[in-house]
């Protein structure tokens, strides 16, 4: 009834199991070298009193919108501690109260001129299509000026 599995299949576990053992073992040599150990950080242990966001109508032009409904987006901006090479990490949230469709993505952005255009482009064209953004850094928001006019539009918003 059972039948042995080919060799070649058991070689080829054998060599993931070798591959997930060794990464386990170089990921514990770099804990111990740097000191550092991973956490996992969720936007609810970063969160402050009164956070830099707010609701924001991006007041989308016509053409870009199949209706006339208009678009709310929300931007949390979080300074964070610096790690080197960084520049932030932006989650993006994206729901339909119609369909019940939900999807959350994390972008990571390296400190490189490519990466900081990305970021610059990337944030506001979400925020425009109505998807919610929690952006950390340990940059201040001054140094992203497309992202930074969100927040000072929605802090005048609040007024």
């Amino acid at each position: 009834m059972w039948r042995k599995p080919a060799d070649i299949n058991q070689a080829f576990y054998s060599l993931l199991l070798v591959q997930i053992e060794l990464e386990e073992r170089m990921t514990n040599l770099a804990e111990l070298l740097n000191g550092v150990t991973p956490v996992e950080v969720t936007p609810s242990l970063l969160e402050l009193e009164r956070p830099a966001s707010g609701e924001h109508n991006e007041g989308v032009a016509e053409r870009d919108l199949e209706s006339d409904e208009e678009v709310f987006s929300t931007l949390h901006y979080y300074m964070v501690q610096p790690v080197p090479g960084l520049l932030g990490v932006a989650r993006f949230h994206a729901s339909d109260d119609e369909t019940g469709f939900y999807d959350v993505t994390e972008d990571v952005f390296l400190d490189t001129a490519d990466d900081h255009r990305r970021l610059q482009q990337e944030v506001p064209e979400a925020l425009e299509m109505g998807v919610d953004v929690l952006m950390m850094s340990p940059l201040p928001p001054e140094h992203f000026p497309k992202i930074h006019a969100y927040l000072i539009e929605a802090s005048h918003a609040d007024d």
